[in-house]
């Protein structure tokens, strides 16, 4: 088993899990935010989507792809599957790439082993949005059914890598 590979994988897995519940719960309840987080449920899956793309582009020297008009649950989904997949052929040539992202003045300075710190910060990027987006949900009044989402034995689980019940 390759290790990063399956952080990915879970990476994925999670958000698309995500994704998926809060496009079973009302619309109106997902347009509301809490203090403390990024905002509204969906603007922020997009943000955090969009912002993978973005870090994917800076590695690989590919244009970031975007979606086609307004977001929604289904077409951030499809996303992540694409992101996946972008992520799938990188990672096993991504040591050797040794990409160094030029100095952005008032951005940010040179960075040497980009390549790597921009895999660290996607799988942070996501995590932090993903548990604000629990946050939220929970700060709502919106139970989560189940494990979380955001869980590795619900992602092992869900693999079919755990045999019995588990709570």
């Amino acid at each position: 088993m390759d290790v990063l590979s399956e952080l990915f994988h879970y990476h994925g897995w999670a958000t698309k899990a995500l994704l998926v519940y809060c496009d079973s719960l009302p619309a109106g309840r997902l347009a509301e935010a809490v203090p403390g987080t990024q905002g509204p449920i969906l603007p922020t899956f997009a943000h955090s989507i969009g912002a993978e793309w973005w870090m994917l582009s800076k590695v690989t020297g590919e244009a970031p792809a975007a979606g086609s008009g307004e977001p929604t649950f289904q077409s951030l989904a499809a996303q992540v599957e694409l992101q996946q997949l972008a992520w799938e052929r990188l990672l096993p040539g991504i040591s050797a790439r040794e990409f160094k992202l030029p100095a952005q003045p008032g951005s940010w300075p040179a960075v040497d082993q980009a390549e790597a710190m921009f895999a660290v910060q996607a799988i942070h990027h996501g995590e932090l949005h993903r548990t604000e987006i629990r946050q939220t949900l929970s700060l709502l009044g919106v139970p989560f059914p189940g494990r979380d989402a955001n869980d590795a034995w619900a992602y092992w689980a869900a693999a079919g890598r755990i045999e019995g019940e588990f709570s």
